[in-house]
């Protein structure tokens, strides 16, 4: 996946070359030992590395660290992870840090030490060189407050060498088409694409992901920029001649990437082979997995026994017999949450009097959100006297909320809002009709296969009275 996953690890980093600077260390007495741990003991650390090594400054750089509010747990969280600082000297090392961090990001001492704890060898990088890559970070108009929250979760881009976050910025404006003020949203979530070598990796990737048709690079980039970390021939070449193998046209294959592009990373042998498989264990054809896929590519990257294997167990003795047509019908059921999602669903419309007969006709009853859709709109019906279970799901879900109210309720949109206001309040839930509306804007509020909350699960006769 290339060098850039390097970077986030707690040991040493890459590009500029480390300097240890230590003091020269001779053998001491045992009472200068002892006061080095009496001394450390005043700081509440409990754990001191064995043996324990310290310099002829040791007494300046345990003050600094004083100084820095770095007692206790968090410096012996230090002390094990740098055995070697009361070697090093603190105007070369210590000092030199905080001066950068402070001066370039306005950081305060507290913050300092943090990141000091979480990423010890910035201290050997050059000071010139971490303020270079903070002020190439700042030119891109990023402003300092959300640049020292980046950098305190990934503290390891400070000890990128300047010229390749450079190298890295400039490819991806140039060569893969992004703007000046889209690289910070890219930066944010996947600073590891500063990591990746132009010529080795970036490269090869996009001319691969144009070669085989994908037209928007960009956006695969935003989705997983882990993919510019791939090796082209080991992981990409196989994963789009899997893709090519289970049935996907060389036309349908770019539409499936830009819409999840982690299907390249993901590993051929440990998830697409089994869960390929797995697909067809239930009685699906190539062709219809093939399907599935098209719609719903993160099927192919799911857990096969904690995801998919407990929606099937569950539908089968719920009485789906077909559950091949079933989930073919509706791949992304496969990842929903059965206790939170699923049950709930099922649970609420048999209980309005639908049978599973009805619900296995409509499928797509389980993709509509219980909180903004199932619910007012049953409840809306049973309020006017209506049997919910006398017309089909389809009918009853899958419109907009005005034809919904038009050719079902027989109401004006504006009474169904009203009742979905009180019944938000009644139900203490603070989502406005307009909040819903915004998020169903063409008319089908989808399911994402996010979990619901344990309210959900209650007598339609608590939401309303009928009339």
């Amino acid at each position: 996946m290339g060098l850039g996953f390097l970077v986030w690890s707690g040991g040493g980093g890459f590009g500029v070359r480390s300097r240890r600077r230590l003091v020269g260390c001779s053998v001491v007495a045992p009472a200068e030992e002892r006061s080095v741990r009496l001394a450390l003991g005043k700081l509440k650390v409990e754990v001191l590395p064995e043996p324990l090594k310290f310099s002829s400054s040791w007494r300046t750089m345990v003050e600094t660290l004083e100084s820095m509010g770095l007692t206790g747990t968090r410096l012996s969280k230090l002390l094990r992870k740098r055995p070697a600082l009361l070697e090093l000297d603190p105007m070369e090392t210590v000092i030199p840090f905080v001066r950068t961090v402070t001066t370039v990001l306005d950081y305060d001492t507290k913050g300092a030490s943090i990141l000091l704890c979480k990423r010890p060898s910035l201290m050997d990088y050059p000071e010139i060189a971490v303020a270079e890559v903070l002020s190439i970070l700042l030119s891109l108009g990023i402003e300092e407050r959300p640049l020292r929250f980046l950098l305190l979760r990934f503290p390891g881009i400070a000890e990128i060498n300047p010229s390749q976050v450079r190298s890295s910025l400039r490819y991806l404006v140039k060569d893969a088409g992004f703007k000046i003020n889209e690289l910070w949203p890219l930066i944010r979530d996947s600073p590891w694409v500063m990591c990746y070598d132009v010529e080795t990796e970036c490269t090869p990737v996009i001319e691969f992901l144009e070669e085989i048709g994908v037209q928007n690079v960009k956006l695969i980039i935003q989705t997983e920029a882990r993919v510019l970390g791939c090796s082209v021939p080991e992981q990409l070449e196989p994963a789009y001649r899997f893709l090519l193998s289970i049935g996907l046209s060389r036309r349908a294959i770019p539409l499936v990437l830009q819409l999840f592009p982690s299907v390249l990373i993901a590993s051929i042998e440990e998830k697409l082979v089994p869960n390929r498989d797995y697909l067809i264990s239930l009685g699906l054809t190539r062709g219809e997995v093939a399907h599935m896929v098209r719609a719903f590519p993160q099927i192919l990257v799911m857990d096969t026994e904690e995801e998919m294997a407990q929606v099937v167990r569950f539908l089968i003795s719920k009485g789906v017999d077909d559950i091949a047509e079933f989930v073919y019908r509706l791949p992304s059921v496969l990842s929903y949450d059965v206790e939170s999602n699923i049950k709930p669903k099922l649970s609420l419309l048999k209980r309005v009097g639908y049978e599973m007969r009805q619900i296995v006709e409509f499928p797509g009853c389980l993709s509509f959100s219980l909180e903004d859709v199932i619910i007012p709109r049953i409840a809306f019906l049973l309020y006017l006297g209506v049997d919910a279970s006398s017309k089909r799901l389809a009918i009853v879900l899958a419109c907009s909320e005005d034809r919904f109210c038009e050719r079902v309720a027989s109401r004006p949109t504006s009474e169904f809002e009203d009742f979905c206001r009180d019944l938000a309040e009644k139900r203490g839930v603070k989502r406005s009709p307009g909040e819903r509306r915004k998020r169903r804007r063409k008319g089908r509020a989808r399911n994402s296969g996010r979990a619901f909350p344990t309210r959900c699960r209650f007598p339609i006769s608590e939401l309303c009275s009928q009339r």
